[in-house]
């Protein structure tokens, strides 16, 4: 299984047999990248960026050179980002991350605070 690839990809990726290796070439076979897939099956083949519309070969063979498998992958467009999402997005994660750090700590920080605090009053007091 092959993931989707689209035009600002810079990387082939899926799941094959393990321990094998996976090669890609585009559509006048030339070499774009090979990889080995490791032992859970998952491959990471470094490509150059391709345009959308183009045709890769996904090629899986064996240590002894045997093709075990081959896809054709198209690649996509890659989908145009809205701005003004992400930066809404963004500042939101900064809200949020704002707000657990300055909940947790401090109320857990007077509380040690208050409790040594009267450690050392009762001690004092013990030893008089």
């Amino acid at each position: 299984m092959v993931d989707p690839v689209n035009s600002k990809s810079n990387q082939v990726t899926g799941i094959t047999k393990p321990h094998t290796t996976v090669t890609v070439k585009d559509e006048v076979e030339t070499n774009l990248g090979e990889a080995p897939v490791d032992e859970a099956g998952y491959f990471e083949v470094e490509i150059p960026v391709q345009a959308a519309g183009t045709k890769l070969k996904v090629i899986v063979s064996d240590k002894t050179g045997k093709v075990l498998d081959e896809v054709v992958v198209e690649v996509i467009e890659a989908p145009e980002i809205d701005v003004t999402v992400l930066k809404k997005l963004i500042d939101h994660a900064k809200t949020y991350e704002k707000r657990t750090i300055r909940m947790h700590p401090l109320p857990t920080y007077k509380m040690r605070l208050a409790m040594r605090k009267k450690w050392q009053r009762m001690r004092k007091h013990k030893k008089k």
